[in-house]
C-alpha cells in the first residue's frame, strides 16, 4: 500500500548495494538513527568512528519543514546495524567521494573505518562544518 501522507514523502534515491524491501523500509525510518550533527555537538569535538556496512541517500519532501521542504539525507548503517544520519552537504560530498573510491577497491580486504568530525568554517565565523576521512 502506498504512503497516503503527501505532507511527508521519503524515497531511497541511491544505495551502496541492493536493498531488500525490509531494508528499504528500515533505512527510510530515521527516528532511531544517531544524528551525526547532534553526536558531534555532544562529543565536544571528539571525532566519531563509523565502521560502514552500507549507506543510502534519501530524498525527502516535508511540507512542515522550514525553510526547505525538499532536502537530502544520507543514512549510514554500520556493521552493528546502527544507523547514522546527516543532511550536511559538506559531509555528503566528501562521503560520496570516499565511497566511490572504496567501491572501486572491491578486492581490497584491508579493514577501514570512517572518521567523522567538524572543521572550522571559512565562510561562517564561529561555526563548524561536518566532514569525514578514511582511517
Amino acid at each position: 500500500m502506498a504512503n497516503q501522507n503527501k505532507d511527508y514523502i521519503c524515497e531511497v534515491v541511491r544505495a551502496s548495494r541492493e536493498l531488500s524491501p525490509k531494508e528499504r523500509v528500515k533505512i527510510k525510518d530515521t527516528q532511531d538513527a544517531h544524528s551525526i550533527t547532534s553526536e558531534l555537538a555532544a562529543s565536544n569535538g571528539v571525532a566519531i568512528i563509523i565502521d560502514v556496512d552500507y549507506y543510502a541517500l534519501l530524498q525527502i519532501h516535508n511540507e512542515k519543514a522550514t525553510p526547505n521542504k525538499d532536502y537530502s539525507v544520507v543514512v549510514i548503517v554500520d556493521h552493528n546495524g546502527e544507523k547514522w544520519t546527516t543532511g550536511s552537504e559538506s559531509f555528503m560530498r566528501q562521503f560520496e567521494d570516499i565511497m566511490d573510491e572504496m567501491s572501486d577497491l572491491e578486492d581490497n580486504t584491508e579493514p577501514w573505518s570512517l572518521k567523522v568530525y567538524g572543521r572550522p568554517s571559512k565562510n561562517f565565523t564561529g561555526r563548524d562544518f561536518i566532514t569525514c576521512s578514511v582511517i
